[in-house]
């Protein structure tokens, strides 16, 4: 399958429309767990400073940054400031434990802002974190600082760097994870946009096809009865088929085209089905041949000479009617092109019937007969008589190979022999 390309702008806006929605939840998620362990901490603050074990500014800190943080980050999640939310509530939790251990003298309050600093952590790059839990350590030992048994303090840093730096490979994971889903949607949403594409053109298909069966319908009839007039005509005035034979084939070439218009757009739409039956080569073109002089007479002038040369037994597996169009679709070529002489002869090659059609034209194309010989048929920009030999072919599996004759064209159709 072909991985279509993706807009890398389209999904960098996904990815920031899911990275802000992530850290929105985590954040308010954050914020109310905050509040509620905030509650009974508050009420043991209380109890002791009640019992005065400890300093009323110690209460006080707690209780303003218990309210000042959700109140902020509300606040800014208002306007859509979600990266100043988790900012402010990080500039907050800093001041707090700078504060909290200047006034408690022991710097083993680093361990409170953990829960601040691991949020943080997991939705911010890192080097924002790094930058924050290097000041949320400074400023504690700044405050701190004559007062620090340094061992102790050590580790708690330690253990909280430890803890911050887990989040923050969770929090990479947890990027690169969105990440990706981004680049999925962004896949999925161009393979809905060309499958949206390709259901509008199917329609648009079968509505050309149901316009082309509707033309086709219409004008069957008119051409049915011009050629049910002719052949009465030419039956009635023998000495008039010279003239007749050629407006014949005229009726004829125009309703075969029709046919192979309309071949096409089935094939498109892939509806066609082929009605495979076994031909006995020598009585179809026998009865084929007065339409095979009447297109001679048609394309040249003077008439030439189409010569039929089937073997015996000559047999070939394909759908009856698109064999006969194809074979007319290739005379068609031939007569335009050829001088006098046009040969349809049969012949079996190893396994292959082979059906050679010969003329004494101008040839063919080194370009397209090369291109023909491997299969190729896009090179015909124009007409349909080939495209529609081509579709035979291949419902009946078998080829056309282009001989590279030194004087006008020779085309094969080698038609399996072991196909029922």
């Amino acid at each position: 399958m072909i991985q279509p390309s993706l807009d890398e702008q389209q999904i960098q806006q996904h990815y920031q429309q899911l990275l802000a929605h992530h850290k929105r939840r985590l954040i308010v998620l954050i914020t109310l767990l905050a509040c509620g362990l905030a509650l009974p901490f508050t009420l043991v603050l209380g109890l002791a400073v009640i019992n005065q074990q400890q300093s009323m500014a110690v209460f006080g800190l707690h209780l303003a940054r218990s309210l000042l943080n959700p109140v902020l980050v509300w606040w800014l999640l208002q306007r859509k400031q979600i990266n100043w939310a988790w900012h402010a509530s990080m500039l907050i939790a800093i001041s707090h434990n700078a504060s909290l251990a200047y006034a408690m003298r022991s710097p083993n309050v680093l361990i409170f802002e953990l829960f601040a600093v691991c949020g943080f952590a997991v939705v911010m790059p890192f080097w924002q974190v790094l930058g924050y839990s290097s000041g949320l350590i400074g400023l504690n030992y700044l405050a701190a600082g004559h007062s620090i048994i340094f061992n102790e303090w050590l580790l708690v840093i330690i253990v909280v760097l430890s803890i911050v730096l887990m989040c923050s490979a969770i929090g990479l994971v947890s990027r690169q994870t969105l990440r990706y889903a981004s680049q999925q949607h962004a896949q999925t949403m161009q393979l809905v946009e060309q499958q949206s594409s390709m259901q509008q053109q199917l329609q648009d298909l079968q509505q050309h096809v149901q316009q082309l069966s509707l033309l086709k319908h219409d004008l069957r009839q008119p051409l049915k009865s011009v050629q049910g007039l002719l052949h009465h005509l030419a039956f009635e005035q023998p000495f008039t088929s010279p003239t007749i034979q050629p407006a014949l084939a005229a009726t004829q070439r125009v309703e075969r085209q029709l046919n192979n218009l309309l071949d096409q757009a089935r094939h498109q739409l892939a509806t066609q089905r082929a009605n495979l039956t076994g031909i006995e080569l020598e009585q179809c073109l026998t009865q084929l041949q007065p339409a095979i002089n009447g297109l001679a007479a048609y394309y040249t002038e003077p008439i030439a000479n189409v010569s039929l040369e089937i073997a015996a037994g000559s047999r070939i597996i394909a759908d009856r009617e698109q064999f006969e169009r194809a074979l007319f679709n290739l005379l068609d070529n031939s007569l335009s092109r050829c001088q006098q002489q046009v040969v349809i002869r049969s012949f079996q090659h190893n396994d292959h019937l082979v059906i050679e059609i010969s003329d004494d034209g101008a040839g063919m194309h080194p370009d397209l007969r090369a291109a023909l010989n491997r299969g190729d048929f896009s090179p015909i920009s124009q007409g349909l008589g080939l495209k529609q030999v081509q579709q035979m072919l291949k419902q009946a599996t078998a080829t056309l190979h282009v001989l590279d004759s030194a004087i006008g064209c020779t085309l094969h159709m080698r038609f399996p022999q072991d196909v029922e």
